[in-house]
């Protein structure tokens, strides 16, 4: 995909400005991702202890999950309605790809 220096710079932007945001975020997943291991591997592990587990971390992961796709859009509004296209007909390219090979 072709991308003009204006449009360089602006990913770029974007990607420094959701920086500090996204970093937050992968703290959170991986702070989750750890109390998940440990729950399961505890003698302790049960229904509720499951269930408050991911009540504590609710809140934070839908955030993080809301940022994570204004960043996307963002980013995908730099691009030009051609632009676009391409990248949704690669994607979809790359999910047929990751169908066959899992077959």
């Amino acid at each position: 995909m072709d991308l003009t220096d204006d449009q360089l710079a602006n990913l770029a932007e974007l990607r420094e400005s959701f920086k500090d945001t996204s970093k937050a975020n992968r703290e959170t997943l991986r702070s989750f991702k750890d109390a998940q291991r440990d729950l399961i591997r505890s003698p302790s592990f049960s229904q509720d202890s499951w269930n408050a587990l991911v009540a504590q971390y609710k809140d934070d992961l839908v955030s993080a999950g809301v940022e994570k796709a204004k960043q996307r859009q963002a980013m995908f509004a730099v691009l030009t309605p051609e632009q676009q296209a391409e990248l949704k007909a690669q994607r979809e390219e790359g999910r047929k790809l990751r169908d066959l090979l899992r077959s």
